[in-house]
């Protein structure tokens, strides 16, 4: 917010949840949208502005990890994701390279992850 208040003062900032998108975006009510490229419409412009770079969360009492973490491990473990429209977020971008983990838990809100993940096995 100190970096947005210096480069544009006035600006207003609404954080909304991703259930709100098509209408917002649909009835004009915002001049920019930052979203995941999943709620990019076709009737609208729109510009990749960076790319995520994904990383494995893992509790430190998790003993099913020490300091690496194989493919066959990754697989074995149990998963929490986020479910963005009709499929679990992380099992779109793995399904691109192969790989088929194992969802134990999915929530709706990417906050949620990093406390499904505390003190238990589920990475």
């Amino acid at each position: 917010m100190r970096q947005i208040r210096k480069v544009a003062p006035h600006v207003q900032l609404e954080i909304v949840t991703r259930h709100a998108l098509p209408d917002i975006i649909e009835q004009g009510e915002v001049d920019f949208m930052e979203i995941p490229d999943v709620f990019v419409s076709s009737l609208h412009p729109a510009e990749e502005l960076f790319r995520d770079t994904y990383v494995c969360i893992a509790s430190s009492k998790n003993k099913l990890i020490g300091k690496n973490l194989s493919l066959d491990q990754f697989l074995f473990i149990g998963h929490v994701t986020t479910r963005l429209r009709q499929r679990e977020h992380l099992g779109n971008v793995l399904l691109e390279e192969n790989v088929r983990p194992r969802f134990e838990l999915i929530v709706r809100v990417f906050g949620l992850v990093p406390e499904a993940v505390v003190e238990s096995e589920v990475i």
